[in-house]
């Protein structure tokens, strides 16, 4: 193993137990659960009040997964989520003063930031994966326990935890960017999530400036716009896939050269 890699694992570790115990990680805990609660509530209220009032039948699952429950995961959970774990990587050092220990180190600050990156990646990857799982398991379970474990098991749910992984790929980079070249990254943060979230209404050559557009193309079942969407043809798995890691491998690019232009001025931030 090269001394980089060394050091850079040696960052992730000393980061990894603050995204999930640290007091930023309670938010995205709670975010997290959200969209677990609505399936566990309809759960608790088919326990109640029987069946009749709140049943639906596994194909309705199915489509309520795919066309409320994962999107709201994907479009706010996973979003939001990887603006409170990556945008603060470097910010939230420098609000807690303790950024120039990291560049007093005898460790390159790339390999600082790829540690760091490696931990919120790992740390969102685990968090919202659970999350996805939290609500397919309460979503199926009025059906049974055989029904629910085949349907955690099933190539859809591997699916869909496929794009929750590669949306922390793409948006944790996109966030790492951000919060190294702005002092303000939750302004910008809600910009791109504005952009975002109007995908549906746009125009199929704006689509494509949306990293959402590729997301939902690889969800296997198709997500509904809504009636007002503006149509467009989904683009294939080999451009989604290769086309977020490119992107995200060129975000690091320009965090990496963020990073060694930093100057520590907690005075002024």
């Amino acid at each position: 193993m090269s001394p980089r890699v060394a050091q850079g694992l040696a960052v992730m570790r000393l980061e990894i137990r603050k995204h999930f115990l640290g007091k930023r990680a309670i938010l995205v805990w709670l975010l997290a659960l959200m969209p677990v609660a609505v399936p566990a509530l309809r759960f608790l209220a088919l326990a109640i009040f029987g069946e009749r009032q709140f049943a639906l039948s596994i194909t309705e699952d199915v489509g309520v997964f795919a066309d409320m429950i994962f999107p709201f995961t994907l479009r706010f959970v996973v979003f939001f989520g990887s603006v409170g774990i990556f945008a603060h990587l470097a910010r939230g050092d420098v609000l807690d003063k303790s950024l120039h220990y990291w560049f007093l180190a005898p460790v390159r600050r790339e390999v600082v930031v790829a540690g760091k990156y490696a931990a919120g990646l790992l740390a969102s990857i685990v968090i919202f994966g659970l999350s996805t799982l939290g609500s397919v398991f309460f979503l199926y379970l009025p059906h049974g326990w055989e029904p629910t474990l085949r349907e955690m098991l099933s190539g859809n749910t591997l699916a869909y935890l496929f794009v929750v992984a590669l949306a922390c790929i793409g948006y944790g980079a996109l966030f790492l960017a951000i919060g190294l070249r702005f002092r303000n990254p939750i302004a910008i943060s809600v910009a791109v999530l504005g952009w975002e979230s109007l995908s549906f209404l746009m125009p199929a050559f704006l689509k494509r400036l949306t990293m959402v557009h590729y997301l939902e193309a690889l969800c296997p079942v198709p997500v509904s716009g809504g009636p007002f969407a503006l149509l467009a043809d989904p683009p294939s798995a080999w451009l989604s896939v290769p086309g977020i890691v490119v992107l995200s491998a060129a975000l690091l690019w320009t965090a990496f050269h963020a990073i060694k232009r930093m100057d520590v001025q907690y005075g002024t931030d």
